[in-house]
């Protein structure tokens, strides 16, 4: 795991301070500790209409996501800095870079509206959840 996000860090070392980096990576993310949630926030609509035209056109094949519902979950890393402002989003690799992106974005502002909250146990500020949602 620390050599993931060792990886991880020297890849994204190059993203100034003031922008959060946005990827999406495979591995073991099990001693990464979870993340507290502490508030319900729905995921926008437009979220899930994006993930479904890429899949009805053929841009994609996602697990959980047809024409007529999404039934998804999504693991993810989040890294805060020391002052609590998010650093990193890491979702798991979906085969589908676009879908990645949307999904890490959408995490990315569940994230600062105060949804997954840091418990402060990792000192390096990296934590894990999953995201789940469906519609039908």
């Amino acid at each position: 795991m620390r050599a993931m996000i060792a990886a991880f860090l020297v890849a994204t070392a190059a993203v100034p301070a003031s922008a959060q980096s946005l990827q999406s990576a495979e591995g073991d993310w099990s001693s990464v500790p979870r993340l507290k949630f502490s508030d319900v926030q729905l995921l926008g609509a437009d979220t899930i209409v994006h993930l479904q035209k890429l899949v009805t056109s053929g841009q994609c094949q996602l697990p959980g996501v047809s024409r007529r519902k999404v039934d998804m979950t999504v693991p993810f890393l989040v890294r805060f800095a020391p002052s609590g402002k998010v650093e990193d989003v890491v979702v798991r690799k979906l085969g589908c870079p676009r879908a990645e992106s949307i999904l890490a974005s959408a995490i990315l502002e569940l994230v600062k509206a105060g949804t997954f909250k840091g418990t402060g146990e990792n000192m390096t500020g990296w934590y894990r959840s999953e995201l789940s949602f469906s519609y039908s």
